[in-house]
Formats: C-alpha cells, sequence, structure tokens
C-alpha cells in the first residue's frame, strides 16, 4: 500500500516536502529499494518463521512540488521505484484461546483441515505447526515455489534465515504428492500456483481447457497439501473448486473481501464479522463523527475545536476497545457470499455449526423412519381389523394420537452432541442402510402382529353383531390383543429409531423423552396384568379369556420390543464399523 504525505516544515519561509510512504510484503518490495541492509532477508525471515506478520516500510522524497490533479494522474508504478529502506514492521497476532482447541477436535473427528492464506509461507507454516496442522518438528516442510530462471516449480526446504539451515530442492510431480505428505509438510505459494496456470494457458489453445487443465492438478494436490501461502482471491476461488471435483463437501471460513469467491464455490460458507460492539455506540458514533468533521477542516490545526474538548486519548480507546456488549452483523462484504454469518470472531463456529448441521440430519431421518414405519404398522392393523369386522374406540384412538404426539415433541427437543466423531451420518433417507431398517423393523413387526391375531382368531364370533364394519364399536377380545400390540409397537419404534449419540444426546440424556417411554411401558404393563382395571377400562379394553392367552400376548409384546431393539442396535453397529 502506498500514500503521499505533505510534510509541513516548522519555518513558514521552508517548502512543504511530498513524500511517499509505502508498506508491503519484504519480498515484494525487496527490488524496489535502492539500497538495502546486508541482514535484510536474514531478519524478515527469521521472524515470519516465528509466526508473526512482518512488513517492510520504505519512503521516497518527491524531488518536485506536485499538485493533487498531478499525483492523482500520474501511474503507481513512477511512485514506487527508488524507495529507501526505512526498516521492519514487525507485528504479532497470538492465537485465539480456543483455535487450537477446535482444529484439534476438527482433525480427531477425521475432518481435513487446510489453511489458506494470504500471509508469508515462513509465517503460515509456523502457524499451522502450532495450532496442529502441521506435525511439527516430525516432519519437514517444503514449500512449492517458482524458479523463474528454468521456468518451472520445485519443492524447497523453509529457509528461516538461520545460518545453520540445510537447503534442500525436490522436483516437482503432481503424481508424487501423495506419497511426499507421508514425509513432508507441504506448503504451496500462489507464486507456484500462478507458474502453474501459466504452463497450462502455453499448452493449451483456449482458456477453458487451460483452466481444466490446472484444476487437474489441484486435484492432485490440494488433499495432500496443509498449507496456501501468499494465495489470491481467485486462487482461493480455484482450490475450493478443486476440492469439490474430488467429491469432498467443503467447509470455508472466511472474513475478508478476498474470501468471497472461495466461499460461494464452498458448501458451507461461513463468514466472520469482525466487528466491534463498540461501533454501535451512540456516544461513540458522536465523537467520531466530530473527529471526521475536523480531519475534513484541516486536520490537527482544527483539534481544539470546542465539540471534542475533553476526549483525551484514554478516553477514546476505552470507548472503541472497552466495551462488552454483543457484536451487531452487518451486511456487506463475506456476509453477503456466503450462507451462514457468525457473530463470534472464533472458528468454533465451524463445530458448532456441524454439530447443528448432524443433529438436524439425522432427526430428520429417524422422523421419516419412524411415520413410515409406524403408517405400514397402522395399514397392516387397521386392515386386520376390518377384515374381521372390528373397530377401534373413540378414546383409544385419541389416547394413541397424543401419546404419538408427544413422542414427536420430546423427540424433537433433543440437543445436539457436545464431541464431535468421526462417524458420519447418512447421507440422507434414501441410503441403503436407513432403507434395511425400515424394512426389517416392518418385518419384525408384521410377524409378531399376524402371531397376536393368530391368538386372537378363536374369539372371533362371526354371528356377533358387534364384529360388523359398520356395526357400532363393542370392546372385544380380538380388540384388546391387537391394540396393545399395536401400542407397544408405537413405542417400540420411537426407541430402536432414536439415534442418540454420537450426533445428539443420548436415550437418557433427554430426560422428558425417556420418562415418557419408560410411562408407557409401566402403562401397558399395568393393563396387560390387569392390575389396575380402572385403567383398562378406560381404554375400552376387555379382560383376557383366560391366563394362557394373557402370558401369551405378554410374551409377544416382550418378543417384539427385545426382537425390534436388537436388530437397530445390530444395523446401527454395523454402519459405525464400516464408518
Amino acid at each position: 500500500m502506498t500514500t503521499i504525505v505533505s510534510v509541513r516544515k516548522a519555518d513558514n519561509d521552508e517548502q512543504d516536502e511530498q513524500r511517499v510512504l509505502t508498506k508491503g510484503a519484504p519480498e515484494v518490495l525487496e527490488p524496489i529499494f535502492t539500497k538495502k541492509p546486508s541482514y535484510y532477508r536474514r531478519v524478515y525471515r527469521h521472524y515470519a518463521s516465528k509466526g508473526c506478520r512482518v512488513l517492510a516500510l520504505g519512503f521516497r522524497v518527491l524531488p518536485v512540488q506536485y499538485s493533487t490533479e498531478e499525483l492523482q494522474k500520474k501511474p503507481r508504478c513512477d511512485l514506487e521505484t527508488d524507495l529507501a529502506f526505512a526498516g521492519f514492521l514487525v507485528l504479532d497476532c497470538p492465537l485465539k484461546d480456543d483455535t487450537k482447541r477446535t482444529i484439534r477436535e476438527l482433525m480427531v473427528s477425521k475432518h481435513k483441515v487446510t489453511m489458506v492464506t494470504g500471509d508469508n509461507p515462513l509465517t503460515a507454516c509456523d502457524v499451522a505447526r502450532q495450532v496442529g496442522i502441521n506435525a511439527g518438528y516430525s516432519k519437514q516442510p517444503l514449500v512449492l515455489t517458482p524458479n523463474a530462471e528454468k521456468g518451472i516449480v520445485e519443492w524447497k526446504s523453509i529457509d528461516d534465515g538461520s545460518p545453520d539451515a540445510e537447503d534442500e530442492t525436490l522436483p516437482f510431480d503432481a503424481d508424487e504428492v501423495k506419497k511426499m505428505h507421508v514425509q513432508y509438510d507441504l506448503c504451496v505459494t500462489g507464486e507456484a500456483m500462478n507458474m502453474l496456470s501459466k504452463q497450462q494457458e502455453d499448452m493449451c489453445k483456449d482458456n477453458t481447457a487451460a483452466l481444466e487443465g490446472f484444476l487437474g492438478i489441484l486435484e492432485k494436490i490440494c488433499l495432500y497439501t496443509t498449507v496456501f501461502a501468499r494465495t489470491s482471491p481467485q486462487q482461493k476461488e480455484h482450490l475450493v473448486m478443486a476440492m469439490n471435483r474430488c467429491g469432498k463437501t467443503t467447509a470455508m471460513c472466511g472474513d475478508g473481501t478476498n474470501d468471497v469467491g472461495a466461499l460461494k464455490q464452498a458448501h458451507i460458507g461461513i463468514s466472520i464479522v469482525n466487528f466491534s460492539g463498540s461501533e454501535n455506540s451512540p456516544h461513540v458514533a458522536a465523537v467520531a463523527r466530530d473527529i471526521g468533521s475536523a480531519a475534513g477542516q484541516g486536520g490537527l490545526r482544527h483539534r481544539r475545536k470546542p465539540g471534542l474538548q475533553g476526549h483525551s486519548v484514554e478516553e477514546l480507546q476505552s470507548l472503541y476497545g472497552g466495551s462488552d456488549d454483543a457484536q451487531v452483523v452487518r451486511l456487506g462484504d463475506a456476509s453477503i457470499a456466503s450462507p451462514f454469518t457468525s457473530k463470534s470472531s472464533s472458528i468454533r463456529v465451524i463445530k458448532k455449526l456441524i454439530r447443528q448441521g448432524r443433529c438436524t440430519l439425522v432427526t430428520t431421518i429417524q422422523m421419516y423412519k419412524i411415520l413410515g414405519i409406524n403408517c405400514l404398522i397402522t395399514a397392516y392393523y387397521l386392515s386386520s381389523l376390518f377384515i374381521h369386522g372390528v373397530k377401534n374406540g373413540d378414546q383409544q384412538l385419541t389416547i394413541s394420537g397424543l401419546s404419538i404426539a408427544m413422542f414427536f415433541l420430546f423427540l424433537s427437543r433433543a440437543k445436539p452432541a457436545r464431541k464431535l466423531s468421526h462417524q458420519r451420518p447418512p447421507s440422507g433417507v434414501f441410503c441403503v442402510s436407513v432403507m434395511v431398517s425400515i424394512f426389517g423393523q416392518f418385518v419384525i413387526h408384521l410377524a409378531f402382529l399376524a402371531a397376536a391375531l393368530r391368538v386372537a382368531e378363536p374369539f372371533i364370533d362371526p354371528g356377533d353383531p358387534a364384529m360388523h364394519p359398520d356395526g357400532q364399536f363393542t370392546p372385544n377380545v380380538v380388540n384388546s390383543i391387537m391394540f396393545l400390540m399395536s401400542s407397544i409397537m408405537q413405542v417400540n419404534t420411537f426407541v430402536a429409531n432414536y439415534r442418540g449419540q454420537p450426533f445428539m444426546e443420548g436415550f437418557w440424556e433427554n430426560k422428558l423423552f425417556y420418562r415418557s417411554v419408560l410411562f408407557n411401558y409401566a402403562m401397558l404393563a399395568v393393563v396387560i396384568a390387569e392390575v389396575f382395571t380402572p385403567i383398562n377400562a378406560m381404554l375400552e379394553l376387555v379382560s383376557m379369556p383366560n391366563q394362557e392367552t394373557q402370558l401369551t400376548v405378554a410374551a409377544l409384546m416382550a418378543g417384539d420390543t427385545i426382537v425390534t431393539l436388537a436388530y437397530e442396535h445390530a444395523i446401527q453397529m454395523i454402519g459405525f464399523i464400516s464408518a
């Protein structure tokens, strides 16, 4: 970045001096400096390798006085020449407390984490080592850099400016990157990506073919490279495109306009808005307007304007930096390009988004499974009753409907699991594991319903006027047996298909749900045991004709519960092992 300033002399007789002030990356400004110290590279590489952000500072005194109009028309390249080296600006930005922990949790849960930054490769590699993206000292880092003389790119060991640093160079082969990442921590620079892109442009006749070739190279290296440094906004976009073409689901987290393209290409774009809550304070806004007004009317010459009196530097710093109010999300920049915007400046939002997304996905799938199985059970249950001229009572249907509504309510209140798991949830409703689960549970329930109907058949009296589809409902043995079986199957369906860990809170952690389940099991046990007959009367049920029938129905209810839960547990275990 370059700016032009006018230095006003203390003596009014002397003419004001115009200077060009420039700051930028040390390697970019190095050829522009007329004279630089011998320690130039060693110093900036030393601090960059320590994770600091290093900016080179330069200036030049303009030989003649230019007007504002002339300076505005002057090309930038004419101003940014023959600069005098003024020094380095070394900025240390400590990592946030939860950054390392969040990245470690993502990597433990088998999520691939890649750093894409515009910073110096030395800085990027050191930060990657601190947060655990790079293996640290157990692996040697290699940086893919261009060789302008040969017109190729090659792997080079990191030169941190130390005198004992060993310079190792390896040829670049995209097909060998997969093998190299086992031994090295790989870093690719934006300059190397530019050269790879130009090589494809020279080989291909049109831009479309060149882009396809370049993306093909990125596909081979993007999954095995941990750090991409000095990248441009377009290069970030191409990286995400290459990862998408590899069949991966990508999540991009960015906080500036240079991340907009990548946020659009990612499946999950997350923009972080770094706005201080104090910016929205009315008092701070009034002070800012006063400062802006003073600057427009002569800057420091008007610093004693009455509206600014009483505002010390300490007070302004406290106003801008001491507010603990919640940050306010404002539209603009990266937030417009991404579907998700975080008010927090921490990357822990990624973990939170994955947890919430997995919980929502498995909740949706289990809802569909429960609805599908219950519909199949009800279809067979009502059809078998209709064939024999048996109907359900109004109170039975009402209580059954209220129970189902209560279960669905408690299911929807389940919270995401606190810890990320390496196990992946099903990709959708129409996947093999879900279909096998639904089909298997339906077959189990169908078998036990058929067995219960066989137990009830001896008590069917075709000549009974009450056993007629158009007749008035009268409690009977067939209705009582089938109602008990359908009720226990509905409860079993909810329990068996409750996903729980590792994507949402477990069965025993969802207190409302497990208490309602235990209550329903207890009520059904009381009803089949006939220890409190008023409940049976409320449900419009009759007593079992004999103890043998009572024990048989109880055994069928227990058998359906055990077999259904065991089958679904086996399906989940098979899915866990395959994952």
